[in-house]
């Protein structure tokens, strides 16, 4: 999936936490979209059972994180890391 698209979804997720938006997984949930724009999805899932949240800047903080580590030279990027502030969200960069 091409980069731009995943870097427009964690710009757009990065605005919203700066206006103190909290990305959520509820109970009855394992796993949300947070954000789907081109050909790129940011989709977190959890470890547990119960609600978690984080604030949706700290989401977009974590796929930074995948971006440094999974970005690849033909201008791609797929992969996963442990939200920075909730170590029971994972958050994935995903193609549609």
């Amino acid at each position: 999936l091409q980069a731009g698209d995943a870097a427009a979804c964690l710009d757009d997720l990065a605005r919203k936490g700066a206006q103190g938006v909290e990305c959520v997984i509820r109970e009855d949930q394992s796993n949300i979209q947070m954000c789907q724009i081109g050909g790129a999805k940011v989709v977190s899932s959890k470890g547990s059972t119960g609600y978690e949240s984080a604030n949706c800047n700290d989401i977009a903080r974590t796929g930074g994180l995948i971006f440094d580590s999974c970005w690849r030279a033909d201008n791609t990027v797929k992969g996963s890391e442990i939200c920075v502030t909730n170590r029971w969200i994972q958050v994935n960069i995903l193609g549609v």
